[in-house]
This record gives C-alpha cells, sequence and structure tokens, in this order.
C-alpha cells in the first residue's frame, strides 16, 4: 500500500511572518535611493523597477497599512566606518534593517544575487578562505567604530561574511539585546545569508527564507562547533519555496523538513524568483491583497531530479566542487549579472571546462534516469531521443566555439583531473568516468 505524503503548512502567525517577509523581500528588488530614518511610504514614492513586483508591494502594504510607518534604520551602501574604514562594495552585498515604530521589532533584510556577485554562489561550495571579520563598539556620542578584526579561514564566501558583519554592526549600533525582537529575511542568496546570520547569532528570533541554497558539509561542520547555538538557532528558520526551484535543491539543509513549505510556481518552468510564488486575489469590492500560492506536498519531478545531482555534486572533493561551481556561476555572471565579479574571483579555464562537462555529461543521465523511474523503461529511451536531438542540434555551435578536437581534449582532461584528486563521484570508476568516457 502506497503511503501517502501529507502536505506542510505553516501555521496563520508563521505565515503571517513569512508574507510581511515576503514584502520586505519584494522592496529590496526595487530601486530606491533612501536615508537612514525614511519611512516606507516615502520609499516607495520613489522607486524604480519591475512594475510587477511594486504592484505586489503595493497591494501588500494596502492590506497592512501599519506597514507604511517602518522605519529604514540601516541600509549596506550607507555602512562606511572610519578607524578604520570598512567598506561594503553595494555592487556585490545588498542589505536592509527596518523596524516597527509600534513596537521597535527590528527586520534584517538580506537582497539575492547583486549583479556583480554570482560567482560568490560558486565560492561558497569551494575551499575554505580567509575571511575578515570585524568587532564595533559605540563611543559615548553615539558613534560607531571598529575596535577590532580578525581573519578566519573557513568555507564562507565573502559575501557570507559581509552578511554577518552587517548584522554585528546594527547589533552594536542599535543596541540589539535578547529583548529586542529581531527577524531576518531574504531570498536566493538572501535567504543563505539569513540562515546562516541565524545560526551564528542567538540575537535572531526569527529567520523566513525564499528560494535560497543551502551549505556544504564542511561549512555545517564548522557552525556545530558551537552545537547548542547551532541546534537552539536551526528551529528558528522557516523555509518556503516553490516546487520546482533550481537554486534551493543546491547543497546540505539545516532545517527538518517539517520547517519548508512547498508552493505551486506561477508557471511550468522553473520558478526562482520571489514573484512566482504569490498571486494577487481581489475581493467583492475590487481591494488586491497577496498570497501565497497552493501549498503542495513536496519538490516535484524537476527540482527532485536536479536534487540527484546536488546529491552527486555535493559528495566530490572540496576543491573539485569548488571547481565545478565556480565555473557554473561564471556563466551565471556572464549570462544573468553582465557586470565583472566584484570580488576579484578567480574562475580558471579549468572551472569552465569542468562545469560544462560534469554538468553537460551528468545532468542528462539523471534526467533520463528520472524519467524511467517515474514514467518506466520506454519512457527512458523516448527522453533519450529527444536529448540526443538536442545535442546534435547544437554540435554545430559547441564545435564552432571550441573545435571538436579541442573539446575531446577538455573531456580527458576533466577525467584524468577528477580521477587524480581520488573523486568519490557515485562510486566514479562505475558512474562518473563510464559516463564521461561515453561522452568521449
Amino acid at each position: 500500500m502506497m503511503m501517502m505524503m501529507m502536505v506542510n503548512k505553516p501555521t496563520s502567525s508563521n505565515e503571517s511572518g513569512a508574507m510581511e517577509g515576503v514584502a520586505l523581500n519584494l522592496l529590496a528588488y526595487l530601486e530606491f535611493k533612501s536615508s537612514r530614518n525614511e519611512t516606507l511610504k516615502d520609499i516607495m514614492k520613489k522607486v524604480t523597477g519591475s512594475s510587477k513586483i511594486f504592484e505586489m508591494l503595493k497591494a501588500y502594504v494596502k492590506d497592512n497599512p501599519e506597514m507604511k510607518n517602518y522605519i529604514l534604520m540601516e541600509q549596506s551602501r550607507d555602512v562606511y566606518n572610519s578607524t578604520p574604514k570598512v567598506r561594503y562594495d553595494t555592487r556585490g552585498f545588498n542589505a536592509y534593517t527596518f523596524k516597527n515604530p509600534k513596537d521597535d521589532n527590528c527586520t534584517v533584510v538580506y537582497r539575492g544575487t547583486a549583479s556583480g556577485g554570482w560567482i560568490q554562489n560558486g565560492v561558497a561550495f569551494g575551499l575554505p578562505q580567509d575571511n575578515t571579520y570585524y568587532s564595533y563598539e559605540k563611543d559615548a556620542q553615539g558613534q560607531i567604530y571598529v575596535t577590532g578584526k580578525k581573519i578566519v579561514n573557513e568555507h564562507l564566501s565573502t559575501v557570507q561574511a559581509y552578511a554577518i558583519n552587517y548584522f554585528n554592526y546594527n547589533a552594536v549600533k542599535y543596541d540589539w539585546n535578547e529583548s529586542t525582537y529581531i527577524t531576518v529575511t531574504g531570498h536566493s542568496q538572501g535567504d543563505c545569508n539569513a540562515k546562516l546570520v541565524t545560526l551564528t547569532s542567538p540575537l535572531i528570533d526569527e529567520c523566513f527564507g525564499f528560494n535560497g541554497p543551502n551549505f556544504s558539509k564542511e561549512t555545517i561542520a564548522e557552525l556545530k562547533v558551537n552545537r547548542g547555538l547551532y541546534e537552539c538557532q536551526r528551529k528558528k528558520i522557516n523555509i518556503y519555496r516553490t516546487d520546482n526551484d533550481q537554486i534551493s535543491i543546491f547543497g546540505y539543509e539545516v532545517v527538518e523538513n517539517k520547517q519548508i513549505y512547498y508552493l505551486q510556481g506561477s508557471s511550468t518552468m522553473v520558478n526562482h524568483e520571489i514573484d512566482k510564488m504569490l498571486s494577487i486575489i481581489y475581493d467583492e469590492h475590487g481591494n488586491s491583497k497577496i498570497v501565497f500560492n497552493e501549498y503542495l506536498e513536496g519538490p516535484n519531478f524537476i527540482a527532485t531530479t536536479l536534487k540527484n545531482y546536488n546529491n552527486i555534486l555535493m559528495e566530490l572533493p572540496e576543491e573539485i566542487r569548488g571547481a565545478v561551481t565556480i565555473g557554473a556561476m561564471w556563466f551565471a555572471q556572464k549570462f544573468l549579472g553582465r557586470d565583472k565579479s566584484v570580488f576579484n574571483d578567480r574562475v580558471k579555464l579549468w572551472n569552465i571546462c569542468l562545469a560544462v562537462v560534469t554538468s553537460g555529461v551528468v545532468i542528462p543521465q539523471i534526467i533520463l534516469q528520472g524519467v524511467e523511474d517515474k514514467y518506466g523503461s520506454i519512457s527512458k529511451y523516448i527522453a533519450a531521443i529527444l536529448v540526443a536531438f538536442v545535442a546534435i542540434k547544437f554540435a554545430p555551435l559547441i564545435i564552432g566555439m571550441f573545435g571538436s578536437i579541442a573539446l575531446v581534449g577538455l573531456i580527458n582532461f576533466a577525467i584524468d583531473k577528477i580521477i587524480t584528486n581520488g573523486v568519490q563521484y557515485m562510486n566514479v570508476t562505475n558512474k562518473l568516468v563510464e559516463l564521461l568516457t561515453q561522452g568521449v
């Protein structure tokens, strides 16, 4: 007898908190130039950007008018400290801090990947690097200044270190303590930052993340050094995802399944953008409000299949895994970010080649396997024909860009590189090497 999965739904208070987090995340994706202490009402008068996102934000604020009075306390672009200066590059990291003047509750919002920060998503899964952390104090006049810094070698990206620094800066400047109710939220890369900061600070009371990636096993091991804090804080994290999101499948979870809520995406394609988990509805008087889409049992076929790719990728040694993820994010930086990386990330030809070879060979294989598991072996052959057709369709482009000999050489180089690093890649001798060899 087949066991039916249950739809996991949040409590009304959890959903209410998440919806407020959604609204502030929508704002973060609009362009605005504001100074500290401006209200949300004033900010909304001068925002530009996606009309759909703005309409959703307006609908929420109209339905929750008290939010107009929320005060912008801080934004990362304004964090320029002296003695010495600490610069947060606004092109690569964006965060905002709001306060509800009614009860002084505060919310930190981490925006998703900035135009020049895509490669950082790959760095987060690779080798450890040196990150700088600052300690802050405040003088009698309320001026905050840096009292020291330390370098930590860890499995976190520069953007993730920025997120921790930004939160600590706010905590000191605004005298946050256990009596201050603090929420953090974020979408995509911002979701990952929000989860990270929650796991590292006992001051945070609640976290709402939307469609964000997770962490490498090395990062989780480092977070678990303070096991008590880790176990306490991870219970405060709430995750909302569209059922076919292609980003939140990466990495290992830090929460239990009951803390993840899956939503129907707004289209049949992948639905990563935050507005794709929402709908605008109208009452009989024409008044609008935004609501979450229908709750579902879990991820759909696309996300589940891609998760299998993640499971393979995450078990690679960190050097190879980082090479693949950085290479993949190089393409995202080139075609989505368009600007150059603002963090001077080093991307070698090896990164790009390994990302192409690994993804290009393994993803079709896991898709075919997923099709077979779901629909039977005959459908696998039909899907294989379609994949072959796509490969043939784009073969001239690939050969034209790289040359057939160069392509074969790069694949052989990738195989040699993986083997010499002793990769356990789903029993690499009978899986990855076999797949790549067949590709040659």
